[in-house]
């Protein structure tokens, strides 16, 4: 089985105090077994690192490793996998995105885990676990919800007991092109409002608004 992890870099050496302290699965070294989400993950990489700027000289990175699966039989590898989106794993998130060390529900803030496998967090399914939480929707309601999370995946590893069966990493590059480097500083200039108002049937629903703050905030001389 390979598994994919995107960034501007070779990685060579898993370097955990570079790693991201929010996470969704908490800190730890990040990959996936879809290959195109890993691509999409290097190319923004490559976009941060040219800043405001496009430099085609950047390059997006993919490094691709051989991962033994025996991994999950090893008794002194503490996993955690969860199949498919559910409420356990989506509160399972939430705690870790909130970096709460006194949460008394399931999370990795402190590492409990060496190996954690399961979707990747979006902010619409947060919004929707929000509304959830609020009682703005009923429990049937989210469930079809996160049922309808498009298909996505992670693997994070946050000890060398687990990441020493990630092997044989190789390398493949990819271009970033003047269009994708633009489309993503557009969407970076866009926010998106949500409220909820009273329908003609009295029911509460949910409006959104999205206002691209460069069309409106001008730069002060």
């Amino acid at each position: 089985m390979y598994l994919y992890h995107g960034s501007n870099v070779e990685i060579r050496k898993i370097n955990y105090k570079e790693c991201r302290k929010t996470a969704d699965f908490g800190r730890g070294f990040y990959t996936t077994n879809i290959k195109e989400q890993a691509i999409i993950w290097a190319k923004r990489k490559a976009i941060e690192q040219m800043g405001a700027k496009y430099n085609p000289d950047i390059k997006a990175v993919v490094t691709i490793f051989d991962f033994d699966t025996s991994v999950f039989k090893d008794p002194k590898v503490k996993c955690k996998n969860f199949h498919g989106p559910s409420i356990p794993w989506i509160l399972f998130t939430k705690n870790n995105l909130q970096r709460n060390y006194n949460l008394k529900g399931n999370h990795n803030l402190n590492l409990q885990y060496d190996l954690v496998s399961g979707y990747v967090g979006s902010p619409e399914l947060f919004r929707e676990l929000s509304n959830y939480e609020n009682g703005l929707i009923d429990r049937s309601t989210f469930t079809a919800s996160l049922k309808a999370t498009e298909k996505t995946n992670q693997y994070s590893f946050h000890s060398s007991l687990s990441a020493k069966y990630l092997k044989s990493p190789v390398y493949e590059y990819f271009e970033v092109t003047k269009g994708e480097f633009d489309n993503f500083h557009n969407a970076r200039n866009c926010v998106e409002l949500s409220f909820f108002v009273y329908d003609e049937k009295n029911q509460l629903s949910e409006r959104k608004i999205l206002i691209n703050l460069a069309n409106i905030l001008q730069p002060i001389n």
